[in-house]
């Protein structure tokens, strides 16, 4: 009896000992303190801050932050990691990194750690008084990253002008602004874009003039051809050998590769006419058209057969184009007969082709 209560009483004891001591350990009453979590937005934080220099430059600072949470990598197709493209307040495009420098192909990969920042600046110059749209983007097949950003340009040294380029000799070209010849000297820039150029076209350029009075063209803008092309015969009368390629088409839409803007209008219309609409439906620019080849042919088909034949009708009479190039943009204007506004049939060079555009005649 007194071996159990003296049992009891050290369990009791001992059972108090240990109470007491977590009570000692947890006096303060606070709890264990957990390791602070990471914090980020979830997304690659992108920027370009853009500082005004003096006549007609400005400084770009691109830059990347990944606050994804996770490692990204980006796949880039060219020894530049980053592009620009240079717009004016019309949607001109003034100027394009990759335009205007040699690259090498080589793929490699940008690599960006959770909080790593990539920063990558830009000096841009020769650029008029105006306003402005900057896009930069890595050079990857998406371009992705993009950013844009406006800006201003005043008090510049530089000017902005039209005209035809009558001639050239090495590091000069003579324009004739309005029915005056006016030379200029070449930067190797502008040299490179004339490089493949052909006399009587017009081109659009940014010069600046010394206070000798010397002019240099900075760069082209735009170079813009205009032919005219006199038939004797209905443009649907398709030559042989071109109406070959409508055969083909079908079956191999590279086979329009290499063909000039006209040739491509001719084919087209040669089709249009014939009301093979499956054909024609290979003719358009590449993903530009947002109804499968069924539906685009059941729409034509159901459409007003009688207003279609009606215009193919004046069409066949027309006899005078004016084929107009201006980068890779093109457009064949012509008139039918009676009518007082001319019609302008749009195309659009992608990959070394010419395709034509979802509404081409406008």
């Amino acid at each position: 009896m007194r071996t159990w209560v003296k049992g009891l009483i050290v369990f009791v004891v001992i059972s108090s000992i240990l109470i007491g001591c977590g009570k000692v350990e947890n006096s303060t009453g606070e709890q264990p303190k957990e390791e602070p979590k990471p914090s980020y937005s979830g997304e690659i934080v992108k920027e370009a801050a853009i500082e005004n220099g003096e006549n007609g430059s400005i400084v770009v600072l691109y830059t990347l932050k990944n606050d994804s949470g996770v490692e990204v990598q980006y796949e880039i197709s060219s020894g530049l990691t980053v592009d620009y493209i240079v717009f004016d307040e019309h949607g001109e495009m003034i100027s394009q990194l990759s335009r205007e420098v040699m690259s090498t192909m080589a793929i490699q990969t940008l690599t960006l750690k959770q909080g790593e920042v990539f920063e990558e600046a830009f000096s841009i110059g020769g650029l008029p008084d105006g306003k402005y749209t900057i896009q930069l983007f890595l050079t990857s097949a998406q371009q992705e990253e993009l950013v844009e950003k406006e800006f201003s340009i005043s008090n510049s040294m530089y000017q902005r002008m039209t005209g035809k380029l009558i001639e050239m000799n090495g590091d000069v070209v003579t324009v004739e602004i309005g029915e005056e010849p006016v030379p200029f000297q070449l930067t190797d820039l502008a040299k490179d874009q004339l490089m493949t150029m052909e006399e009587d076209g017009f081109i659009e350029f940014i010069y600046v003039e010394t206070e000798y009075e010397e002019k240099t063209i900075e760069r082209i803008i735009f170079i813009e051809y205009r032919t005219h092309v006199h038939l004797d015969k209905s443009v649907l009368e398709v030559e042989q050998e071109l109406g070959k390629v409508v055969e083909q088409i079908k079956a191999n839409p590279n086979v329009l590769e290499g063909l000039k803007p006209f040739e491509i209008f001719t084919l087209y219309m040669y089709v249009l006419a014939g009301e093979d609409f499956e054909t024609l439906y290979h003719f358009y620019l590449p993903d530009s058209m947002d109804i499968p080849v069924e539906e685009y042919v059941k729409q034509n088909r159901d459409g007003n057969v009688e207003a279609h034949r009606s215009f193919m009708r004046q069409f066949n009479e027309v006899r005078d184009f004016t084929v107009i190039t201006k980068d890779q943009q093109g457009r064949v204007e012509f008139s039918l007969e009676g009518e007082q506004t001319d019609l302008a049939f749009q195309l659009r060079m992608q990959e070394n082709t010419w395709y034509v555009m979802p509404t081409p005649l406008q």
